[in-house]
C-alpha cells in the first residue's frame, strides 16, 4: 500500500472543479477557498468552505446544527449573540466540512479513530476555537491537522489541542 497522498488529491479536486468560464477564466482561481482531504477507513473524503464548488445544502444543514449545538454547549466559546461571528464561522470551513461528511457516512459518529487531514490553507484562530469542542460532539476523535503550503502540524483531542502551532 501507498502513503495517502493528501496534497495530490487536493490538487485534483481544485482541477476538477475548476472549469473555464466562457471567457477561458478559470471559475475558482486557486487563492480561493479551502480545500481539505482525508482517508478514513480507507475512504477518501473532501471537505471545503461554504463559497466553494462542492459545498452542498446538506453541508450547511449539518453545520448549522452544530452551530447551535455548540451554542447551547458552549456558551463560553462560541458567540451567542451574532451567531454568523467568529469562531461560529469556522462551522463553514473546510476543516469542520470535512469532519461533519466523514461523521455523517459513519452513523455520526468518528469515535475511537485517528485521522490526518491535509489543508491547503492556514488553519484560522476561530478554527482553533471551535474545533476542539466539536471534535467531543463528533465521538472525541484524535485529528492530526496539516498545513500543506506551511508544513505546520496541529493535533486535537479531548476538546483541546495537544499541538497547535500559532502564525
Amino acid at each position: 500500500m501507498r502513503p495517502f497522498d493528501g496534497q495530490g488529491w487536493i490538487n485534483v479536486y481544485r482541477t476538477i472543479n475548476n472549469e473555464p468560464n466562457l471567457f477561458g477564466q478559470p471559475s475558482w482561481p486557486a487563492g480561493n477557498g479551502t480545500v481539505a482531504a482525508a482517508e478514513i477507513d480507507g475512504k477518501l473524503y473532501f471537505g471545503v468552505n461554504s463559497g466553494s464548488p462542492g459545498y452542498t445544502s446538506t453541508d450547511r444543514t449539518d453545520a448549522n446544527s452544530q452551530r447551535w449545538n455548540l451554542i447551547d454547549k458552549y456558551p463560553n466559546v462560541m458567540t451567542t449573540g451574532n451567531i454568523g461571528e467568529w469562531p461560529n464561522d469556522s462551522l463553514y470551513h473546510a476543516e469542520t466540512t470535512i469532519l461533519l461528511r466523514a461523521a455523517r457516512q459513519n452513523g455520526g459518529s468518528l469515535a475511537d479513530r485517528t485521522i490526518e487531514i491535509m489543508v491547503d490553507r492556514r488553519i484560522c484562530e476561530g478554527c482553533n476555537d471551535a474545533l476542539p469542542i466539536l471534535g467531543l460532539q463528533l465521538g472525541n476523535p484524535t485529528v492530526r491537522f496539516s498545513e500543506t503550503k506551511t508544513g505546520r502540524v496541529s493535533v486535537m483531542s479531548n476538546g483541546t489541542w495537544l499541538i497547535w502551532r500559532r502564525r
